[in-house]
């Protein structure tokens, strides 16, 4: 989600839109919201307005929260390193703190907005363009100024509903579902096996979306980008010890019907492109598999030029070979470990 004032409006209004959206039309606990402010550097003086509006609007001081990298935004990254002629600003991001997450010591000694924990998540984050970077190095203030928002469908969703897993809102908790049945085992049940479930589950929207437009998987451009999509797709099926059809795939693909109209439309092409894909590299699979086995239990040592030709040959993914030669006790430089 995003739009732009480009010299309409800027602080003081934006962040009093964006707040009104997010506890009036989505009707999020005020209390549960959290924002963050540009600090400050030798380029550019902390972000005071901001900081003035937030109060102004009634967010406690406890939930302003001050950064310096975080909370600037140019193509380049913080002032220092903007070339001559590029435009950048202060941003101000606003994060939803879930109730039951609790804080996990590997991320750091406390918890905060931009913690990794899961504890919080940002859901919008408006953009000041405000300056541009001079040929002497300093920044000049722009005579117009331009707001930029953002903001994460998914992520705005997931805090709509409390649940700090955005895989399972709609869109996905139905093909989360199918995967389950097919791998028989209950995502949220092992970290590892979880990554799976969501590869599995953003790359066929992605997939099923590029072919409702046309694409066809082929070795060049766009047909190359969704011919790696579908095959790690069932790359992570068989790290979940499936043995997965084209056939099962486009079932599983098909309730994205549901929410693209334009997936529901061109179904047929998308179901005879995706179930041919995944067939294909079902059959790389397995003879890449059977010749790998057979090397694993002849004790040859497994090179990197040996994976390499397997995956030039095969198709079969040098992901895949590091996963079985693991499981087997060996890597690429030695038969044991």
């Amino acid at each position: 989600l995003g739009n732009w004032s480009l010299g309409d409006y800027f602080k003081e209004e934006q962040l009093h839109f964006v707040w009104e959206f997010f506890t009036k039309d989505l009707g999020l606990d005020p209390k549960r919201l959290h924002v963050s402010i540009f600090e400050g550097n030798k380029e550019v003086p902390k972000d005071i307005e901001s900081f003035e509006i937030w109060k102004k609007i009634g967010v406690s001081e406890n939930n302003i929260h001050f950064y310096v990298e975080k909370n600037w935004w140019s193509r380049a990254g913080t002032p220092d390193k903007m070339p001559p002629g590029e435009i950048g600003g202060p941003d101000s991001e606003i994060f939803y703190e879930f109730e039951g997450v609790t804080h996990r010591p590997e991320f750091g000694s406390f918890c905060h907005p931009n913690c990794d924990c899961g504890k919080f998540l940002e859901i919008g984050n408006s953009v000041f363009m405000q300056y541009q970077k001079s040929s002497d190095g300093g920044l000049i203030e722009l005579s117009q100024k331009n707001v930029d928002f953002g903001g994460g469908l998914e992520r705005i969703a997931a805090a709509t509903l409390g649940n700090p897993d955005v895989f399972k809102i709609d869109v996905f908790s139905g093909v989360i579902e199918k995967i389950e049945k097919e791998a028989g085992q209950n995502y949220g049940s092992n970290i590892d096996k979880d990554k799976s479930f969501r590869v599995i589950a953003d790359h066929l929207r992605a997939a099923v979306n590029l072919l409702a437009e046309g694409v066809t998987p082929s070795n060049k451009l766009h047909g190359y980008v969704l011919r790696r999509l579908v095959r790690r797709a069932m790359f992570h099926f068989h790290l979940l010890g499936s043995g997965i059809s084209g056939a099962a795939i486009s079932h599983m693909a098909e309730e994205y019907k549901k929410f693209y109209p334009n997936v529901d439309k061109n179904w047929q092409f998308i179901e005879e492109n995706l179930g041919s894909e995944a067939t294909r590299f079902e059959a790389a699979l397995k003879r890449g598999l059977a010749r790998l086995t057979k090397a694993v239990s002849d004790g040859i040592e497994i090179s990197g030029e040996f994976a390499f030709d397997l995956y030039q040959t095969e198709g079969f993914p040098l992901e895949l070979t590091m996963e079985i030669l693991h499981q087997n006790g060996m890597d690429f430089t030695s038969e044991e470990k």
